[in-house]
């Protein structure tokens, strides 16, 4: 697995996956969903599948230290330079 830099901290470590959205956003629409099933089933359903999905398949990179998404991998130039940047004292 390939190591990245943070832009804003300066830790080199593998990435931390962090899930786009909300959890409480997914729960109010999946009770939504189950409530307004008798009327429109397909649909809410259908939306809080969607959302669900979206939610597991959409993980952004973030760094583990700081939180932040400005990852670079070491291997890129952009990413040497800033190896480089933030190991001189």
């Amino acid at each position: 697995m390939s190591k990245y830099i943070c832009h804003n901290c300066g830790t080199i470590d593998d990435v931390k996956h962090q899930a786009q959205g909300s959890l409480i956003g997914e729960i109010g629409i999946w009770l939504i969903a189950i409530l307004a099933a008798a009327f429109t089933a397909y649909i809410s359903i259908g939306v809080a599948i969607i959302f669900s999905l979206w939610r597991a398949i959409a993980k952004k990179k973030i760094c583990a230290a700081c939180g932040q998404d400005a990852l670079v991998d070491v291997k890129t130039p952009r990413g040497k330079k800033l190896v480089d940047e933030y190991s001189k004292p």
